[in-house]
């Protein structure tokens, strides 16, 4: 998964098992005719249409999220014709001069307003692209509604050493809590790869 960065040629992510992921064409002209081509790709011909309308439709609501976001790549995991399990996307973080500092970043961190479930889990780790604060956190997906679902993750904001002033966001979410542990691991997995060229 690659893309291109304001500061950097590509920024690239290694994805384990890349048969297992779809990675979202962001720049697609038409959303919506690339996500039902895509759905096609992954389901095979053995599902109806109606699957595959069903599954597009996730795509392209991936895609507008990835999108609303600025993300630079993203994509979907989906073993062949299985439903998207998890969504990870990178993007580029601006901040104000004198935040680019781990300290700063989890300060930040630790102040945001959300509804948890519990308090997120902070920690440090080196990257070879740069120092990281890895933030693991389980929270509602919407506020208003009894009907909420969990939905888990992981951040990863890195300060690259090459690329002073500057900022990344690597995130990782699933409502899936039961493959909370294997799915973290595999957010790490991926995370360890980033690389900025």
């Amino acid at each position: 998964m690659t893309n291109t960065g304001h500061r950097w040629s590509n920024c690239s992510v290694s994805l384990p098992s890349p048969e297992n992921w779809i990675v979202l064409d962001l720049g697609a002209q038409d959303a919506e005719a690339w996500a039902l081509s895509a759905a096609r790709d992954h389901l095979g011909d053995e599902q109806g249409a109606g699957f595959h309308d069903a599954f597009a439709a996730d795509i392209a609501l991936y895609m507008a999220a990835a999108n609303a976001r600025n993300a630079l790549s993203a994509a979907a995991l989906a073993p062949r014709q299985e439903p998207i399990v998890a969504l990870i996307q990178v993007r580029e973080l601006h901040l104000a001069p004198g935040e680019y500092d781990l300290a700063r970043l989890r300060e930040s961190a630790e102040q945001v307003e959300a509804p948890l479930f519990r308090p997120q889990e902070l920690t440090t780790i080196d990257l070879s692209v740069g120092p990281a604060l890895r933030e693991h956190r389980l929270e509602p997906d919407s506020i208003d509604d009894d009907t909420a679902q969990t939905i888990e993750g992981i951040a990863y904001y890195i300060l690259p050493r090459q690329y002073p002033d500057s900022a990344l966001e690597l995130l990782m979410r699933w409502n899936a809590t039961g493959l909370g542990e294997a799915l973290c691991g595999l957010a790490d997995e991926v995370a360890l790869t980033l690389s900025l060229s």
